[in-house]
């Protein structure tokens, strides 16, 4: 997977690009990039699923855990989401976008 997962930095916040499947597989490694990525000096994160076809409940998880962790930093969270995306659906039936800022990428 980590071929599957860039991780960048733009100013003081990092921005984690995932591709394909974000599943239960691949969590431990997608984990342990954007953990290492997120310094004290970071505002936030954005999690780029504008890539990504499939996310199982292991990855919803993965994207819930990192919003408390950065809400308990008094850092932010974002995924960004392509127009046409298969994962909005899974997003709002799990209240994901409730709980996370949910942006389309253009």
């Amino acid at each position: 997977m980590s071929r599957d997962i860039e991780v960048t930095r733009a100013e003081d916040v990092v921005v984690a690009s995932l591709r394909g499947d974000v599943d239960m597989a691949c969590i431990p490694i997608i984990t342990a990039h954007v953990l290492d990525a997120l310094t004290m000096d970071v505002n936030g994160l954005i999690v780029d699923l504008t890539d990504v076809r499939y996310v199982d409940s292991a990855g919803i998880h993965m994207l819930f855990d990192l919003a408390r962790r950065l809400e308990a930093g008094r850092q932010g969270m974002a995924i960004t989401l392509g127009p046409t995306s298969p994962v909005r659906r899974l997003l709002e039936i799990t209240n994901l976008d409730q709980a996370i800022s949910v942006c389309e990428q253009h």
